[in-house]
């Protein structure tokens, strides 16, 4: 495991106090969504020193639900379906020092 995998694995624990794993996903397995992702994010972006200003996260992480998440489900649950964003590649973009894209959008950079 590398420092920053473990650094962020930290991170986590101390932001939502849960203990995660490496291919634990942000919104399908610590059900992050909506504002405590952007939270969590905002905090991720401080904490590590890495620009998420330009990163479209709704690919990845539902907004706020409420009736909303009702109606999507019944009329347009492929809007529910969401790509996933893992503590690895997380830990991954801090190696890094830059956004980049999962899977095969790696090309893609944000800064």
């Amino acid at each position: 495991m590398t420092d920053n995998l473990a650094n962020v694995i930290d991170f986590f624990l101390q932001e939502i106090k849960i203990k995660v794993k490496p291919e634990d996903k942000i919104y399908h397995d610590l059900g992050l969504f909506g504002l405590d992702a952007d939270c969590v994010l905002m905090d991720f972006e401080r904490k590590f020193n890495i620009n998420l200003e330009n990163v479209d996260f709704s690919e990845y992480i539902l907004d706020e639900m409420g009736l909303v998440y009702f109606y999507y489900k019944f009329f347009k649950p492929d809007k529910l379906v969401k790509k996933p964003l893992t503590v690895r590649h997380l830990a991954e973009v801090v190696d890094k020092g830059y956004w980049f894209y999962p899977s095969n959008n790696n090309n893609r950079k944000t800064e």
